[in-house]
């Protein structure tokens, strides 16, 4: 999606869980040289057979995934909460944590840290 395809994405969306968290992530295994400016879904392709073949998800585990060209990519459904990325070794854990998140993925292997943010809503 472009930016104006995401708003529409966004402001279009039925949210029928709270979203308390963001989860922002970057790819472990792709590169910024891994994307060749054409290749944005074999990137979502290859993220979910990691996640659902290798790491043992349901689905892709990120919701939106930005790419370095600027474009959003949607993985698993807002409305399913992501998986994965807290709890790894406790899977009850896991989904308590992550119920009220919303992942998302940054393609590019750099050297940060894991952040979520929490909102404040009513």
């Amino acid at each position: 999606m472009t930016r104006d395809e995401f708003g529409d994405l966004l402001f279009n969306q039925v949210v029928t869980r709270k979203i308390r968290k963001i989860q922002q992530h970057h790819t472990w295994d792709l590169s910024y040289s891994d994307f060749n400016g054409y290749n944005h879904f074999t990137l979502m392709k290859e993220m979910e057979d990691l996640h659902v073949n290798k790491m043992g998800w349901s689905q892709i585990s990120q919701q939106l995934t930005t790419f370095p060209d600027g474009t959003v990519v949607a993985g698993r459904p807002i409305n399913t909460p992501p998986e994965g990325s807290f709890g790894l070794l406790n899977k009850s854990a896991m989904h308590q944590i992550e119920a009220d998140a919303l992942a998302i993925e940054n393609v590019g292997n750099y050297d940060c840290l894991r952040i979520s943010l929490y909102l404040v809503t009513d």
